[in-house]
């Protein structure tokens, strides 16, 4: 479950203000402030999914938290570059909501599922599993972007040319990715729709990956009675 949400929120954190300066000329206040609108739900949720958990089960509200993941992910790979916050703004809120979710069940969860004499060691592994699973998640995200960026610019401009562009691109300057020259514009237009197309790409796969973790926590947890958080 930590792996899963790393992939699904913490990368994104990273990755989306750089694509957002490099496709949509966002400057870096502007890629800032629509960020808020994935990271803003996270102070709200955890309240509010503190109050239903009186009502629902640990497996109902995790299986909640990967699908609101999956179908942000899944709209937001369906976002042309270009797009101004407005557009953007479902998909970000429902991962946002998503995470902020499991902000309040996860941890809970954790403890939950070992004697309370274990408790502490099983908070720990926890930590510990999430901690890895970010950085997992930030170098395969960033690894996947890259690839994909440079191999959609390789066969027209070669090896090189395509390596330095993806590079300024993931640090979201579209500028100097493209070599002055008749063909700048040319060169700048198919990096950024390069670029695009690798993070919808690497964007369903996070949709389905969250979708399959959903089933399988889903299945997981239905073999147990459902514990509910106490608040």
């Amino acid at each position: 479950m930590p792996f899963l949400l790393a992939f699904g929120f913490v990368a994104l954190t990273i990755v989306l203000p750089p694509y957002l300066m490099a496709t949509s000329g966002y400057s870096a206040r502007q890629a800032g402030l629509t960020l808020m609108l994935l990271t803003g739900p996270t102070l709200v949720m955890p309240p509010v999914t503190g109050a239903l958990a009186r009502r629902l089960s640990q497996r109902v509200l995790l299986v909640t938290t990967l699908l609101l993941v999956a179908a942000g992910t899944g709209l937001l790979a369906a976002v042309p570059a270009g797009s101004g916050p407005a557009r953007l703004a479902v998909p970000l809120l429902l991962i946002g909501t998503g995470f902020g979710v499991s902000l309040a069940v996860v941890d809970g969860a954790a403890v939950s599922s070992v004697e309370p004499a274990r408790a502490g060691m099983a908070a720990g592994l926890f930590n510990t599993a999430r901690i890895t699973g970010e950085v997992v998640a930030i170098a395969v995200l960033g690894a996947v972007l890259s690839a994909l960026t440079r191999a959609s610019l390789t066969g027209r401009y070669g090896e090189a040319r395509a390596a330095r562009a993806t590079s300024r691109l993931l640090q979201g300057d579209i500028a100097g990715a493209a070599p002055a020259g008749a063909g700048r514009l040319e060169f700048a237009r198919l990096a950024s729709a390069g670029y695009a197309d690798a993070l919808h790409t690497a964007l369903w796969l996070l949709t389905l990956l969250s979708l399959a973790g959903a089933l399988a926590v889903g299945l997981l947890m239905s073999v147990r009675e459902p514990a509910r958080i106490t608040t």
